[in-house]
């Protein structure tokens, strides 16, 4: 990541605390999670709104390259190069790169918004399984997923 993309993330983040800080309650978050009830994904206030269409502009190149299964969704909810993408060209391998590292930057911010939104505020773990069954699920037939041992194989 170049010195000024990390820059502009450190204030993009900084700045969704400051967001969230202020309109917390605005923003649908609740005080106290109840472990009881369900998360949910499906929160839509300002910052999820954005992180979403953020991910949403970016999915049609993302499939270009999940359906010859270049790219997959990794156990830990991130999009990960699977196998040998030295049969691409330089400049494509770049590409895939660079939508991978957009796209895991986006998924890091969904997930913690997703948190604060339902309350568990720095516990990411409900919300990392959450979305991680969400993506799961969005994942096509024959696009590559791994399982929780590691193993990558095409989702029936």
């Amino acid at each position: 990541m170049t010195p000024i993309r990390t820059l502009k993330t450190s204030l993009l983040l900084a700045g969704t605390t400051l967001l969230v800080a202020l309109a917390g309650p605005a923003l649908g978050q609740v005080p106290a999670p109840d472990r009881a009830v369900q998360f949910r994904t499906d929160i839509a206030n300002p910052l999820t709104v954005a992180i979403h269409h953020s991910m949403e502009q970016r999915a049609s190149r993302l499939v270009k390259f999940y359906e010859p299964g270049a790219i997959g969704l990794a156990k830990d909810g991130k999009v990960a190069a699977v196998g040998d993408t030295f049969k691409y060209k330089i400049g494509t391998r770049q590409i895939i790169e660079k939508l991978i590292d957009a796209e895991n930057g986006d998924r890091r911010q969904f997930v913690a918004a997703l948190a604060l939104a339902n309350g568990d505020g720095n516990d990411l773990t409900r919300a990392q399984a959450a979305c991680l069954a969400r993506w799961r699920s969005e994942m096509k037939p024959g696009w590559m997923v791994q399982d929780d041992a590691g193993v990558w194989a095409a989702k029936p």
